[in-house]
């Protein structure tokens, strides 16, 4: 393993992000038409794996409980969202969006972990907010669409992955990874059973092809989240670049072209705008963080 560059673990991180991404969108766009249901059973497979793999490499009992209870309660926030999202927007519109945990991650570093905000960090902020306007934009061009329901609950979902970051950051100190990796899943499955009144009448119309694609997702998931990491343990910079490559975007304008109904449909004029605008946001993105 230590013989294989970084550049094939990176790769390998954003073909399985985009994987993930695109199989989302097309679950909660064909198939599964109650997005708590869809929601529920994505974190079951997610946290299936994720749990499995913390035990096997020995995650143990924490040392203390605190920070990986507020993890695990803004980490089924967060995924909650995401999965609901999937409902509301475009793959070229969410995917980009998510540059903004950037954004809300320096924000937060600077609130409660005394980093210091630079004035180049608020003027890549500025540029990143002006391109997150744009990016959002459809056949309309008006700045309504960055106000629609899909695109707020897309912004909260970010910020609440961002302080699940901190909180994790701040358990760190106390408990190390496999263990923080495992309880603060197995707390947000606890939490999400709360919603069991919002699909469990609709358990019945999921069928083995469900079950399938599903698992799928998770799997592409977990092992999109493993491969990042073993990247950046290796290189940083290019890595970063890389996983933030948009895959899952270029499938879905390209797929548009032949399958109109498969992920999504816009006009040239569109897509031109969301491209030039996601590039903005990916770059100023990395030099942000």
């Amino acid at each position: 393993m230590e013989h294989i560059p970084f550049q094939f673990f990176a790769w390998g991180a954003s073909i399985t992000f985009a994987i993930e991404s695109l199989l989302l969108k097309y679950l909660s766009k064909h198939k599964v038409n109650n997005p708590w249901l869809l929601n529920i059973t994505c974190l079951f497979f997610t946290i299936l794996l994720n749990s499995s793999v913390s035990l096997y490499m020995g995650a143990g009992w924490p040392s203390a409980w605190g920070n990986i209870l507020l993890a695990a309660l803004f980490f089924a926030l967060g995924m909650t969202l995401f999965n609901l999202v999937a409902y509301q927007l475009d793959v070229s519109v969410f995917i980009p969006l998510e540059n903004f945990k950037t954004i809300f991650s320096v924000i937060l570093g600077a609130m409660f972990l005394g980093e210091v905000l630079t004035g180049n960090q608020m003027y890549l902020i500025g540029a990143m907010v002006v391109a997150g306007i744009f990016v959002t934009f459809d056949e309309n061009f008006s700045i309504k669409s960055f106000f629609s329901k899909g695109v707020i609950l897309a912004l909260v979902e970010m910020l609440a992955i961002s302080l699940m970051a901190l909180f994790l950051n701040k358990a760190a100190v106390d408990n190390n990874f496999w263990t923080l990796n495992l309880w603060y899943n197995v707390i947000a499955a606890g939490i999400m059973l709360f919603t069991w009144p919002l699909f469990s009448k609709d358990i019945k119309t999921l069928d083995k092809s469900h079950i399938g694609i599903i698992f799928l997702f998770a799997l592409a998931g977990a092992t999109a989240n493993l491969l990042s990491a073993k990247a950046f343990t290796l290189n940083i910079g290019i890595s970063q670049a890389i996983i933030a490559i948009p895959l899952s975007v270029i499938i879905a304008m390209a797929s548009s072209l032949f399958f109109p109904k498969l992920f999504e449909h816009h006009t040239w004029k569109v897509y031109i705008l969301r491209i030039a605008s996601a590039a903005t946001l990916i770059f100023a993105g990395i030099k942000l963080s």
